[in-house]
């Protein structure tokens, strides 16, 4: 039985990039990582890391197919929109019709879509 979504991994060709987009415009915080063998960061959301980042150049990267987004449940929509506002980083506020759920769709580093829901109405 499946009990939830465990974490995404991302191959990235610029790691500095994406921990800094992961860390300071999302709020991710860079913690332990086990020794691989890979250069990469785990970057968490509380006490869970959330999101891998692998360091990995053209040639290297695994074609696995197409994932459009992947969602992080957050809180504070106002703060994520000013975040992006001054990182110059364009993003789509959604209202998902009949519920007080709120989303922020932004493309970082590498192209990959995030989206931030907010399902407290703020």
């Amino acid at each position: 039985m499946i009990g939830g979504l465990d974490h995404i991994n991302i191959e990235t060709e610029n790691l500095q990039q994406s921990i800094t987009f992961y860390r300071d415009v999302l709020g991710l915080v860079e913690g332990w990582r086990p020794p691989f063998d890979s250069v990469g960061a785990w970057l968490y959301a509380h006490d869970k890391p959330v999101v891998h980042l692998v360091e990995r150049q053209g040639d290297q990267r695994e074609a696995t197919g197409r994932i459009h987004h992947f969602a992080l449940s957050a809180s504070g929509i106002a703060d994520y929109e000013r975040r992006f506002n001054e990182g110059d980083i364009k993003f789509k506020k959604v209202d998902v019709p009949g519920t007080a759920i709120q989303q922020l769709f932004a493309v970082g580093p590498d192209q990959v879509c995030v989206e931030l829901q907010f399902n407290d109405g703020q």
